[in-house]
């Protein structure tokens, strides 16, 4: 364990320097890039145990509650890189910073986690899978009253929303429903939020609204009204479930929000 200490000291010390001086997307726009890439997990977590590694930094350990995207890489996993805390199919591992570095801090509490499986990050190390980005905003700790507050849909501005909100949320975010002729997955992934909502929600522009058809439809799949704004007015609808439907040639994809 000396010898995984002191490595890991020297792995440390260049990003640690460099970390508070970054500033990542929120997490609407994290999600985006996440849920269109391989080798990434989504989940809750509850702690179970830490183990100390070099200058304050911790492997912590969480039993995985619910995934929301992804699959946990495991020993038997062909993407697997010889983490030395190897995963398994119902507890992760972690890198955790210390509290008195920039590097991101892990507390000791359920939480929701948004990782990327990079066990090659830092020097090519391969010892580590799940390292908690310095930058985005992929960690959201779960407070007693059953909340998630962090910078989800402004840079500049917290936002708290329950839990079952902030799964929905997830759930409606970081899924695609298959209609028609998508091929390889669709061209685009727009995020709507907030959700629920009860006055406006908006069309994360993560592409141009121009060349997409987007309708506004209900649970029967009547269009309700065409769309071609970023921001969209919801306040005269019934509470519901709705949904906007993308279609640009064979290409459709469709998201749900709900309207309370």
């Amino acid at each position: 364990m000396r010898l995984l200490n002191t490595f890991f000291i020297l792995i440390f010390s260049s990003q640690i320097i460099h970390a508070c001086s970054c500033i990542g997307p929120v997490f609407s726009s994290y999600l985006g890039q996440i849920c269109g890439e391989e080798k990434t997990l989504i989940f809750k977590g509850s702690y179970i145990q830490k183990e100390a590694l070099a200058n304050g930094f911790n492997a912590m350990q969480f039993k995985v509650e619910s995934i929301y995207h992804g699959q946990v890489v495991t020993i038997d996993s062909p993407i697997f890189e010889d983490d030395v805390l190897p995963s398994t199919d119902s507890t992760v591992w972690i890198l955790s910073g210390s509290e008195a570095s920039c590097f991101r801090y892990i507390y000791e509490q359920d939480a929701i986690f948004a990782l990327k499986y990079l066990p090659n990050s830092f020097n090519g190390s391969g010892l580590f899978g799940y390292i908690p980005t310095i930058c985005e905003n992929d960690y959201f700790p779960i407070s007693e009253s059953n909340t998630i507050t962090g910078r989800i849909f402004d840079a500049f501005i917290d936002s708290t929303l329950n839990l079952l909100e902030f799964e929905d949320y997830l759930d409606v975010n970081c899924s695609t429903t298959s209609v028609f002729n998508i091929k390889n997955g669709p061209l685009i992934n727009p995020i709507i939020y907030p959700q629920p909502a009860s006055n406006e929600i908006r069309i994360l522009e993560t592409f141009a609204l121009d060349f997409w058809q987007i309708d506004l439809i209900n649970m029967e799949g009547k269009k309700l009204k065409r769309v071609d704004k970023a921001n969209i007015d919801i306040s005269e609808l019934v509470q519901g479930v709705y949904f906007l439907r993308f279609t640009k040639g064979g290409e459709v994809v469709i998201r749900k929000f709900i309207k309370i």
